[in-house]
């Protein structure tokens, strides 16, 4: 990902430049693309665009703070290794099918999950840093009582210590907005979420070797003319 870049004001057109650089540099490191989150509305923008990225699809980010529904709690569990599985089924059920190859796969169950009659119906990744905690969440639209779940979420991440909670909503789950600003979270700016493609798909032909197959009729003419030299001896 590119996480980084000069501040807007010390944006010029040599830019673009440096980031066709940054790209032969991760191609040679046998990166198949690139990826970056910026404000649709910043100068940076622009540049990404004539560096060759192209916007797959936008995200916000919304900080919630305070502590949370109290007792509410045990609607969450911390996940594990056996959750894996039902954890890939729901990306596969929420994350658009021409997107997963570029979002990744949770290859680790780490987080929290939360069930109802029995299925697994949301999963939230969790990154701790010194200053905040970030929620990439993977929520099913048809779970129940999704607003009690996220109420209850402040309450539910172990070692919080007050730290403010940054949930990432990215288009295909735009539903969860409407029910974040319910309860009180303070919406970024809407950032696009790009792409550059450091590899070219092409189709190659490869001729598959062909087995010698003996018809059927010829081993039945094969065993009859055995039977018929036995015959005859």
């Amino acid at each position: 990902n590119l996480a980084f870049l000069a501040p807007p004001q010390q944006l010029n057109l040599d830019h673009a430049s440096m980031l066709d650089y940054l790209a032969v540099q991760a191609g040679a490191w046998n990166c198949l693309y690139l990826l970056a989150e910026v404000d649709e509305c910043s100068p940076v923008f622009r540049s990404l665009r004539q560096a060759g990225f192209s916007m797959y699809a936008w995200q916000r980010v919304w900080k919630l703070t305070g502590s949370g529904q109290p007792g509410a709690q045990e609607l969450w569990a911390e996940s594990r290794e056996s959750d894996l599985v039902a954890i890939q089924s729901l990306y596969s059920q929420i994350v658009p099918a021409m997107l997963q190859p570029v979002e990744p796969l949770p290859r680790l169950a780490s987080g929290l999950v939360c069930h109802q009659d029995g299925e697994l119906k949301a999963y939230l990744n969790l990154t701790y840093g010194p200053s905040g905690i970030w929620v990439q969440p993977l929520i099913h639209p048809e779970a129940e009582c999704a607003s009690g779940w996220m109420n209850a979420l402040l309450a539910a991440i172990p070692e919080r210590h007050n730290r403010p909670v940054y949930f990432c909503v990215r288009s295909y789950q735009a539903w969860l907005e409407s029910m974040l600003e319910e309860l009180g979270a303070s919406a970024g700016e809407r950032q696009a979420v790009m792409i550059r493609h450091l590899a070219v798909l092409k189709r190659v032909e490869e001729a598959l070797p062909v087995k010698n197959v003996e018809p059927a009729w010829a081993k039945s003419a094969t065993t009859v003319n055995r039977i018929n030299n036995t015959n005859g001896e």
